[in-house]
């Protein structure tokens, strides 16, 4: 299984590919709270609303819509603030590539 690392750099917001063929890793600075909210499209521009599924510690996402006590869903159009706290996030979608944007919040320099 190919997984893909994006590593999140300081206060700059980036945007993110889904993959529904494998898990892949958000390498998050632990001391942030971060807002992901699903584009609705593909890199390209097409429109996607695929589900993306994010997990904190589940390396192998389930990305259906089964119960589990580690599972966020982040559908189509709405957005998601996640951490501090965080050091990874792993993420899948069940069909497509939806992209997602991420946008770091200010240091909590250790206070949470």
């Amino acid at each position: 299984m190919a997984v893909t690392t994006t590593v999140m750099n300081g206060m700059t917001p980036q945007v993110v590919v889904s993959d529904s063929t494998d898990s892949n890793i958000l390498q998050l600075d632990v001391d942030r709270e971060y807002t992901i909210a699903h584009d609705s499209e593909t890199v390209t521009g097409t429109a996607d609303t695929n589900t993306i599924y994010f997990a904190r510690l589940d390396t192998d996402v389930n990305a259906d819509q089964a119960a589990s006590d580690d599972l966020l869903k982040l559908k189509d159009g709405r957005a998601v603030v996640i951490g501090p706290g965080w050091d990874k996030a792993y993420f899948e979608t069940e069909a497509g590539a939806p992209t997602f944007t991420v946008v770091p919040g200010l240091p909590r320099f250790g206070e949470y």
